[in-house]
């Protein structure tokens, strides 16, 4: 009891109104943050999605113009058909992918995906503040429902199940 009261008092709360506004601040900021990472997350699996399929175009670019320029292209097809088809996958892949219908340069998707890796470091640091920040002050808040006699809403239902 004594730290939650020193705690208060440190931290400026006036009423327990002021104090729970507080944590619900801090519960919205929380929940943007972990948004704004997931964010960063899908697109740094879409850059990665993006890094496999440019790899898979490029080694396999080859093989397809030699296709292109034998004289037999079937018989050539057949004997490379599993390259052939990771091209033509990749091809699509990209195609489909890519705003403008080009196939992006590996290392300006190497320098997005450090650019998006270093991004969400700093981004998990944030959620990790701000979660670790609320668990904080959730644990005062109850502290200070005790303190003033209040049980939380949860427990009083749950005593009155047991009471039945």
């Amino acid at each position: 009891m004594a730290k939650t009261i020193a705690y208060i008092q440190e931290n400026g709360f006036d009423s327990r109104e002021e104090l729970q506004s507080a944590y619900d601040d801090l519960v919205a900021k929380r929940k943007e943050a972990r948004k704004t990472l997931r964010h960063t997350e899908d697109r740094l699996k879409s850059v990665n999605q993006l890094i496999h399929y440019t790899g898979q175009y490029l080694a396999n670019k080859g093989t397809y113009r030699e296709m292109l320029k034998a004289p037999n292209k079937k018989k050539f097809r057949l004997e490379h058909q599993a390259e052939i088809e990771l091209y033509e996958a990749a091809v699509k892949f990209l195609k489909l992918h890519s705003p403008d219908d080009k196939i992006p340069s590996m290392k300006s998707l190497k320098q997005e995906k450090e650019n998006l890796t270093i991004q969400r470091k700093a981004q998990q640091e944030t959620y990790d503040y701000f979660k670790d920040y609320a668990g904080e002050m959730k644990t005062v808040c109850a502290n200070v429902e005790a303190i003033l006699g209040r049980v939380p809403a949860k427990e009083t239902e749950l005593t009155k199940q047991y009471d039945l």
